[in-house]
């Protein structure tokens, strides 16, 4: 099994990498056929070069012969016919013509008289015809040219004074020594042929016996060690492949040390490896499972398919994991990005079918600075995920009691929301895709702030799968949460003490009652509200909810205003906006608010400010949210607006565009904000309860979020089918609805 180090590997190749050797199956030319080649060529040479030598020896030495021969002849009739010229004998010339031409090798003669300047004067006599030869300037010593087919041959004829009196031409066929040059080739041609034939013959055995016959021993041994074979290589000769063979075979002996080595620590490893918790396996640059791997992997996953790929390996036991690795596995292959940043986006861990939790961890090993394999590292992390879980129920637990027991009215308003938002997803089929998108970035941001992080979690894993077009709500996700949130009502139900005033309520109604005709209209209005929660403890919890949310994403210390207040507020009129407005308080932190480092170079104080304020005059009430962090980015706003077709040319339009549902000042999205969901989600709520929203923001300044409600919201729910008490009421009036209303 290859180790993880990746200090030895062994003589296989990766698939689809090459191998460092190519199969014998792949060589064009064996060493044998060079060699013949080599002497095949060389033999042609040689035979090409003797059989020119000789011919052209022959040849020269025939027609030597020949002329030798030629010449004699031409001077001994030249002589003989020196007197006739002188003495006028044309009769004795033409004998000697006779007596030359009786043989078939001269089959043109001719002699002419010679004038007083040295040339050819008059034709004397003349034997044969068809081969005339031109005699101009008479040469001054026997001349010989050598044409194709015969020899041409001038001699000057002198008298018995030296004098120049003629000149004699002959000439000499040369067919019979043209017939014997070429049988002289032909043979020649034959001969060097059978000496080379037997000559490669000779050295292709030399060399199939000395050179072919030791590397075809050499190249079988080769192949059994690259099969992981014992090899014997008999090759003894005394010559450079004897050295080789010699070099072979201690290569061969260590080789087969080494391997042995390493079979022996591969077994230690695998003793190893296979008796761990975890389980280890590698993967070619296609990601196809190699041969090698932990057992404990096997139990866990069962045997992989001959060149399975592991997304389709784990993908048997997570479907979900095998596709996001499949995903993940084409950034590396196309190596865009720095491998570390594309290992990254593989999956880290695998949901069996039987509940256990497995965790994935990669090691890539480098071979110049390219991927060879990838180590996956297995980890059964059942028993720690499940550890963590029973970690997340006891600090949920834990953040449930202290809620109870610093603002029970506070929680009560928050479960009873959330139960009706779960309620919704639960009756949701899943149509209306932006109101389910509202709701469960609602209840994420809710629960979020009251510590329940494993539904906060759910919730944003839930917005991301509802996203895309083909996206849709499913039964698992409505019996997850279901199991969620039961598990929160159960917890809930473990402090389930009634809570209410001191004072009991019938002698809060008997008191009110007795006021009702003696006291003013505000002292009674004042004394039935307080069976209402303090708004002062509403934004106290506010400011408890920025500082979690600022410390949670590295914003530092906050520095929480609240405004004094002395105003009740009714809960069940105020929990759906004190609901809505975790989506402002998630965005003033997540949005507006700056990093230390980004305060400080804007010349800021290191500490932000946050200021929260709820007061009342004669007609609304009013509550404002504040910050001096970095402002809106209009532009970015406008930008989104134009490309959703929205109106952006005046303040209003793009306020407008700001409460759009999916429009945000973010681009990328996190488990906080970013998906334009929150504003629209307030709008919506203030809008429900007869209220407006006001919004002011300078760019490096800040941010302030001014909500006007009308001024019943101070007064108590009105009975089923009924209207709302009015804010002031004739006196009279006033007690009887304030006793009518501490009486329910």
């Amino acid at each position: 099994m290859n180790n993880p180090g990746g200090r030895e590997n062994s003589s296989r190749a990766l698939p689809g990498r090459g191998s460092a050797q190519e199969p014998s199956a792949s060589r064009v030319v064996s060493v044998g056929t060079k060699l013949a080649g080599a002497t095949i060529a060389l033999m042609i040479i040689v035979t090409a070069v003797v059989y020119t030598t000789l011919s052209d020896y022959q040849r020269e030495h025939l027609l030597g012969a020949k002329q030798m021969a030629a010449l004699a002849v031409t001077r001994l009739f030249a002589d003989s016919c020196a007197a006739p010229i002188v003495f006028g004998d044309n009769g004795a010339i033409n004998d000697a013509l006779a007596n030359l031409g009786r043989g078939d090798d001269v089959p043109y003669a001719a002699v002419w008289s010679a004038d007083a300047t040295g040339r050819a004067d008059a034709r004397l006599a003349e034997l044969g015809s068809g081969m005339g030869v031109e005699v101009g300037a008479i040469p001054s010593a026997l001349e010989l040219r050598r044409e194709p087919d015969r020899l041409v041959l001038l001699a000057p004829v002198h008298d018995p004074d030296g004098k120049l009196v003629g000149v004699a031409a002959v000439t000499f066929s040369l067919t019979r020594e043209n017939r014997l040059i070429a049988d002289v080739r032909s043979n020649t041609l034959f001969a060097s042929a059978a000496i080379a034939a037997g000559l490669t013959l000779l050295l292709l055995g030399i060399a199939r016996f000395a050179i072919v016959r030791p590397l075809g021993k050499l190249v079988i041994a080769a192949n059994k060690i690259e099969r992981g074979l014992a090899s014997d290589i008999d090759v003894h000769s005394r010559d450079e492949i004897g050295q080789l063979a010699a070099a072979f075979r201690s290569m061969s002996r260590a080789i087969t040390s080494r391997e042995e080595r390493i079979r022996a620590r591969n077994r230690d490893m695998r003793l190893v490896l296979d008796n761990v918790g975890q389980g280890f396996l590698t993967l070619d640059p296609t990601a196809r499972v190699s041969e090698e791997r932990s057992r404990v992997v096997q139990e866990w996953f069962g045997v992989p398919e001959p060149d399975a790929r592991f997304w389709e390996y784990i993908g048997r036991t997570d479907a979900k994991a095998g596709e996001r690795f499949e995903v993940g596995w084409m950034l590396v292959a196309d190596n865009f990005m720095p491998l570390e940043l594309s290992l990254d986006q593989l999956p880290r861990l695998i949901i069996h079918t039987d509940a256990r939790v497995f965790e994935l961890a990669y090691r890539p090993i480098l071979k110049d600075d390219q991927l060879e394999q990838l180590l996956v590292v297995i980890t059964d992390v059942s028993a720690r995920i499940e550890r963590e879980r029973s970690l997340v129920l006891e600090r949920e637990t834990m953040c449930v009691f202290q809620h109870i027991l610093s603002d029970r009215g506070a929680f009560d308003d928050f479960f009873d929301e959330a139960t009706g938002l779960v309620a919704s997803v639960q009756s949701s089929d899943g149509s209306d895709t932006a109101g389910l998108a509202r709701v469960v970035h609602t209840l994420k941001g809710n629960c979020a702030i009251f510590g329940l992080e494993s539904i906060s979690d759910f919730c944003h894993t839930l917005e991301t799968e509802l996203e895309g077009e083909s996206a849709k709500l499913v039964d698992r996700h409505k019996h997850e949460l279901s199991r969620l949130w039961a598990r929160v009502a159960g917890v809930r139900s473990q402090f389930s003490t009634e809570a209410g005033i001191t004072v009991q309520r019938a002698e809060h109604r008997a008191l009110i009652s007795a006021l009702a005709d003696r006291a003013p209209p505000e002292l009674v209005h004042r004394l039935a509200s307080w069976q209402f929660e303090p708004a002062s403890r509403r934004l106290a919890l506010m400011g408890k909810q920025l500082q979690k949310l600022a410390d949670r994403l590295g914003k530092g210390q906050l520095s929480v205003r609240i405004e004094p207040t002395d105003l009740r507020l009714p809960a069940k009129k105020w929990s759906p906006l004190w609901a809505a407005l975790s989506h402002i308080l998630r965005n003033t932190v997540d949005h507006g608010l700056e990093l230390p480092d980004e305060r400080a170079e804007s010349g800021k104080p290191s500490k932000p400010t946050v200021t929260l304020s709820l007061s009342h005059d004669r007609h609304e009430v009013h509550l404002a949210i504040g910050d001096d962090g970095r402002g809106i980015d209009w532009a970015a706003i406008a930008e989104r607006g134009r490309a959703l077709g929205l109106p952006v040319a005046t303040a209003r339009e793009l306020e407008a565009v700001l409460f759009t549902q999916g429009v945000s000042s973010r681009v990328e999205v996190t488990s906080t904000s970013g998906r334009g969901v929150g504003l629209s989600a307030v709008q919506e709520v203030v809008s429900s309860l007869g209220g407006r929203i006001e919004l002011h923001s300078e760019l490096g300044r800040g941010t302030t979020f001014s909500f006007h409600l009308p001024e019943s919201m101070l007064n108590e729910e009105a009975r089923p089918g009924g209207d709302s008490v009015p804010s002031a009421p004739p006196r009279g009036e006033a007690l009887r609805a304030a006793g009518a209303r501490v009486a329910s």
